[in-house]
């Protein structure tokens, strides 16, 4: 009988192992409607801390932070209609890293809520974190920081590619906690890395160079009018990236409070010949009209290894421009037109003259003069049908 009993048990231990809820950490990251849904429902097992950014428009009937989650939630743009329950012992900060989403609907809380960021359908305001505020804007409350005579952050959650660089962003996010400004996007931008490094984020900054291969009409014409007498030499992107190394989102700040040291690179064969002539340096900007507007950067040099240099707090277009004959390596004859990573060569050799030829007086290439022969065989054949038709007609009147 006891034999029978512990088997009995034994089979019972193992179907409700089979049966009872796996339990499994919390993935963060960027995650889908269907995935918000599955992770949050309520008979999810999921457990830990994660951040998690939502990437589409999302509506959901409930999502529940139960006990043992630490969960960060950045609607990042988007909109989140759901009724939000945060049980006894669950956490949620709900943030915005980037651009602001909308929270809407109602927040049942039983545990823990702090909101740095975001816009919402109802007053948030007993949720907000120390140190921010709402204000309405368009029918919805949004929360920002408040301003503050301290302009003190952790500046042990900054990193960079180097101290100037470093510095210059410390500087930038010290002047938007002392006196907040989100009339801007930049503005904004910088509102929401305050609020990164306030829940704990690291961030790391760095210079991004990209060479602009395609000028539209207008930013040429602003720049052709801007250098007018030099030769355009490059046009280039110049972006200062922070990275939330946290939550693995990127943005793009276009206004520092203190300026950075920009190194455009000159490849080898040019730098001797480019030091020869007056280089400027032409910053784009966008106008609040939509249009451009360029100004000249002043302080322009090179530096020791022959890249051209200069400091900017701005970051958009640059275009660099130079006087004098259009630079050419003695070696091999070629021109050569800068651009930000190198040179866009154009050599003689690989440019094929076409083949020309007399006609009427006008030259001609081989091809011009293969159609216009092809175009006349084609009319003389259909000059001889139309008059084989009209003789074989006339016979037959003629009868």
């Amino acid at each position: 009988m006891k034999k029978k009993l512990s088997v009995f048990i034994l089979a019972l231990f193992t179907a409700a192992s089979v049966f009872a809820p796996s339990v499994s950490a919390i993935s963060g990251g960027s995650v889908n409607c269907d995935k918000l849904k599955t992770t949050f429902s309520a008979d999810s097992s999921e457990s830990g801390g994660a951040t998690i950014t939502l990437s589409e428009n999302c509506k959901i009937d409930n999502i529940y932070i139960k006990n043992g989650q630490n969960i960060t939630l950045d609607t990042s743009g988007h909109t989140l209609e759901a009724k939000i329950t945060i049980e006894s012992g669950g956490k949620l900060t709900i943030a915005s890293f980037n651009t602001p989403g909308t929270i809407s609907g109602p927040i049942d809380n039983h545990g823990s809520v702090s909101i740095t960021g975001g816009k919402f359908t109802s007053d948030p305001s007993k949720y907000l974190a120390d140190g921010y505020t709402t204000s309405v804007a368009g029918g919805l409350y949004v929360v920002s920081a408040k301003k503050n005579s301290s302009s003190t952050i952790d500046t042990s959650k900054i990193s960079a590619s180097n101290e100037n660089i470093k510095n210059a962003l410390i500087k930038t996010l010290e002047a938007q906690a002392k006196n907040p400004d989100t009339s801007t996007e930049n503005g904004r931008t910088l509102d929401q890395l305050l609020n990164a490094i306030k829940v704990g984020h690291n961030l790391s900054a760095a210079l991004n160079v990209a060479s602009v291969t395609e000028v539209s009409s207008a930013l040429q014409s602003v720049i052709l009018e801007k250098t007018a007498g030099m030769n355009l030499g490059s046009v280039s992107n110049v972006n200062f990236v922070v990275t939330d190394t946290t939550s693995s989102s990127s943005v793009n700040l276009t206004k520092l409070a203190a300026p950075v040291k920009v190194t455009l690179g000159v490849p080898e064969a040019y730098k001797a010949a480019l030091r020869e002539h007056g280089v400027e340096i032409i910053h784009v900007g966008s106008t609040d009209s939509g249009g451009y507007e360029a100004n000249a950067i002043s302080g322009v040099s090179f530096d020791n290894a022959g890249n051209i240099t200069f400091e900017t707090s701005e970051f958009s277009a640059f275009a660099m421009a130079y006087d004098g004959e259009p630079i050419t390596a003695a070696a091999s004859g070629e021109t050569a037109t800068p651009a930000a990573s190198g040179y866009i060569e154009e050599t003689p050799e690989d440019v094929v003259a076409p083949d020309t030829a007399g006609f009427l007086g006008i030259d001609l290439t081989v091809y011009n003069l293969l159609m216009i022969i092809g175009i006349s065989l084609v009319v003389i054949a259909f000059i001889a049908y139309a008059t084989k038709r009209a003789y074989i007609r006339s016979k037959i009147s003629w009868k």
